[in-house]
């Protein structure tokens, strides 16, 4: 009976780390911009685990509209956004948990971010997000980069609906089955014409579901 237990519960933590493991591949994409403005911010630059707590901030952020569940509901999250918790920031930066604490709360007070509170975790908002990463300016620029011409442009929106397409005909339920099916996509000479959100977009259908 207790190596039963043991059983159930390796496979319960086994099942857990799956799913962390593949929100962190989904999740941990993309790039972000530093502005060089921000040595001249007296309050990220007040001391190193300040300008590392708002690196981290702007890193952790979704860049684009993200469902998820916030005190027991489920929301979408806005660019700009994350849900984190202190213990986790003080954790990943090896900074005093305290010390965490009051540097969110000094980022607060000079309104650089807004929080809402939970029993488990924290909402943050970075206030001014589109003047930081200009994420329009961004996704028109990578399509410019890729996709220079109209006719170019609706080649690439047909390109990407055409993997969507054999995604949705391989009816794939495991992991390792979706990665092995992106690894194959990516030795497809079509998929270097996608830009980059499309291919970010593409990873999100694949490995979210």
């Amino acid at each position: 009976m207790y190596a039963k237990s043991e059983r159930y519960i390796f496979r319960r933590r086994a099942k857990r780390n799956t799913q962390v493991g593949r929100r962190i591949l989904v999740e941990n994409t993309g790039w972000i911009k530093l502005n060089r403005k921000m040595l001249d911010n007296p309050i990220v630059m007040k001391d190193s685990d300040y300008c590392s707590v708002w690196c981290l901030l702007l890193l952790l952020a979704t860049h684009t509209e993200i469902p998820k569940v916030f005190k027991g509901e489920k929301i979408t999250l806005q660019p700009g956004q994350l849900i984190t918790g202190r213990k986790w920031l003080a954790n990943k930066l090896k900074i005093d948990e305290y010390k965490i604490q009051r540097i969110l709360k000094c980022y607060e007070s000079e309104h650089q971010i807004a929080q809402q509170m939970s029993t488990k975790n924290r909402l943050i908002t970075i206030l001014n997000w589109h003047e930081y990463q200009n994420t329009a300016h961004q996704n028109e620029q990578q399509m410019h980069n890729k996709c220079t011409t109209s006719a170019h442009i609706q080649e690439c929106k047909n390109i990407y609906l055409y993997f969507i397409k054999k995604y949705r005909e391989q009816n794939l339920k495991d992991l390792k089955s979706k990665m092995r099916f992106l690894r194959e996509l990516k030795e497809d000479e079509k998929y270097k014409q996608l830009s980059e959100s499309e291919e970010y977009e593409l990873r999100n259908i694949i490995l979210g579901e």
